[in-house]
């Protein structure tokens, strides 16, 4: 068996959205181990249907590069999306030691912006892909998509130069824009769930998503389902931030998700709405965290309170 790495994983909901179109480029680059592997890895990941590679081999290395930097809407599925990255995985087990890689892809949606960044391991010999999100900007949508642009071969000794100043603000990025934190971040297993006031009103569930954490909010045991449910929660709530709390749940009404480290510092915060909990017994909020060291419990909250970083 090959060495293991992490693969895409779609349960936060983004790509529920419609998707506008993607971009590819980077390269991963390595020394020559099993040719036939490697070609045969190229041809899985292009037989996905997501995205096309090249495979250049020159000497005692070999690479791939993306064909074309566009990526048409239709193309942007679970299924393919999948194919493609374990076509990656498989290349990079093919390669005699460790793999280096840029690549990127951008995946534009109707709101939303999908970042991924496919990095190896140099000591498992294994491909990770590590994303993150951001609201989608004017710039984005005025990119034009249309534009083929084909990857020309290069001489070797301007394509080592490239790769290594590709790597070095690769490495910029990955300190500034928290690639690191999630490469690095805790478990969601060994990552602890608090309702804290709002009880068994609401769950919560916990999934690791290529180094963050993906949280479904649901129903709980004790929630209001009439009207008498709310008013007798409301009189037993024993105290304010209680009766805050079933008021809120009952509404329908946004509350916080806050991520926090083992002193309950918050890492980070988002504003999630109850209001198809109301709608439905069966439907779950589900929110994306970013990955962090120091993340050891995910807390329900009625406000943001103070985040570090």
């Amino acid at each position: 068996m090959g060495p293991k790495g992490s693969s895409p994983d779609d349960s936060s909901g983004t790509l529920a959205l419609a998707p506008r179109f993607g971009r590819m480029d980077g390269i991963v680059d390595g020394r020559v181990g099993d040719v036939a592997a490697a070609r045969a890895a190229v041809r899985k990941a292009n037989e996905s249907g997501y995205a096309r590679l090249s495979l250049e081999v020159d000497g005692g290395r070999f690479s791939i590069l993306p064909d074309a930097a566009r990526i048409p809407a239709g193309q942007m599925t679970d299924a393919r999306r999948a194919a493609f990255f374990d076509g990656l995985r498989d290349f990079v087990a093919a390669c005699d030691g460790p793999a280096e890689s840029t690549l990127r892809c951008t995946e534009v949606f109707d709101h939303v912006v999908r970042e991924t960044l496919f990095l190896t391991d140099p000591v498992e010999r294994s491909l990770r892909a590590w994303t993150r999100e951001r609201p989608v900007s004017e710039q984005d949508h005025a990119l034009n998509p249309g534009d083929r642009v084909i990857r020309r071969a290069l001489p070797k000794r301007l394509m080592v130069m490239l790769v290594a100043l590709v790597l070095v603000a690769t490495g910029l990025l990955a300190w500034t824009g928290g690639w690191i934190d999630r490469m690095c971040s805790a478990d969601a297993a060994n990552v602890r769930t608090d309702t804290s006031v709002f009880g068994d009103l609401l769950s919560i569930d916990i999934n690791g998503s290529w180094g963050d954490y993906v949280v479904s909010i649901r129903r709980g045991r004790s929630y209001p389902l009439t009207l008498d449910d709310i008013e007798r929660l409301r009189q037993t709530a024993g105290q304010p931030a209680r009766r805050v709390a079933v008021d809120a749940v009952s509404g329908g009404d946004p509350i916080w998700l806050r991520l926090e480290d083992k002193d309950g510092r918050g890492l980070a915060a988002s504003r999630i709405d109850l209001r198809s909990l109301v709608e439905s017994k069966d439907d779950a909020v589900r929110v994306r965290l970013p990955g962090r060291r120091e993340a050891a419990r995910i807390r329900l909250a009625l406000s943001a309170g103070e985040v570090t970083r």
